[in-house]
C-alpha cells in the first residue's frame, strides 16, 4: 500500500465517522428542543411562533 493509498483511507474513514456524529448530535438536538419547547415557553413567556422562529 503506498502513502497516496494510506491518507486516503485515513481521510475516507475520518470524513464517514465525522458525517457519522454530526449527524447524530443533529438528530438528538433537535430531538431534544421539541422536548424542551413547553417549559421555554412557561418559563420565558414566548409564543410557539417564536419559538419556531428560532
Amino acid at each position: 500500500m503506498n502513502d497516496v493509498e494510506k491518507k486516503y483511507n485515513y481521510w475516507q474513514n475520518r470524513i464517514l465517522l465525522g458525517t457519522i456524529v454530526g449527524y447524530a448530535v443533529f438528530y438528538l438536538v433537535r430531538k431534544n428542543l421539541n422536548m424542551a419547547m413547553p417549559g421555554l415557553q412557561a418559563d420565558l413567556g414566548i409564543t410557539k411562533a417564536q419559538l419556531g422562529i428560532f
